[in-house]
């Protein structure tokens, strides 16, 4: 069992505050930029947060990086080609219910939808892992596509 604590990211259009966009659990946001990664998605690093964001960047040399909540962003070429490569992923997606037997009901998300993890023992592919919120990815495609965005 894993006993780190969980580690969430949220990412948010420009224009809006930093907690208005979809949230990801570390889990969950790693799986999807290797999924985006392996249907074509060459990523671009990201660009540093801005000054009058408030995140903990220091001004310095910045890596690109897209694992640290630190408010920086991703460019809308690169948004946009990470949309791409998941909707890429979609067809090849099970049911839902293909994968139902693996998977138990953890938790309810804020709007009462189920939150699903596998079952001990269980093992799931990267596109199993992601059959159960596929309205999620869907939503996050179209957050993508609609500008930049900033990773808090």
């Amino acid at each position: 069992m894993n006993n780190e604590p969980e580690r969430s990211l949220t990412t948010t259009p420009r224009t809006t505050r930093p907690w208005d966009g979809p949230a990801w659990n570390w889990r969950g946001w790693t799986g999807l930029l290797e999924l985006g990664r392996r249907y074509g998605w060459i990523p671009a690093g990201t660009e540093p947060p801005l000054c009058d964001e408030g995140g903990p960047w220091d001004g310095g040399p910045w890596n690109g990086t897209y694992f640290s909540n630190s408010g920086q962003r991703v460019t809308t070429e690169d948004a946009h080609a990470l949309a791409d490569a998941l909707e890429q992923a979609l067809p090849d997606m099970p049911d839902e219910d293909a994968v139902a037997h693996k998977m138990v009901i953890v938790a309810r998300w804020h709007d009462g939808t189920p939150r699903r993890a596998a079952k001990p023992g269980a093992e799931l592919s990267l596109l199993e892992r992601f059959a159960a919120g596929q309205q999620k990815l869907r939503e996050f495609i179209a957050f993508c596509r609609a500008e930049e965005f900033a990773i808090w």
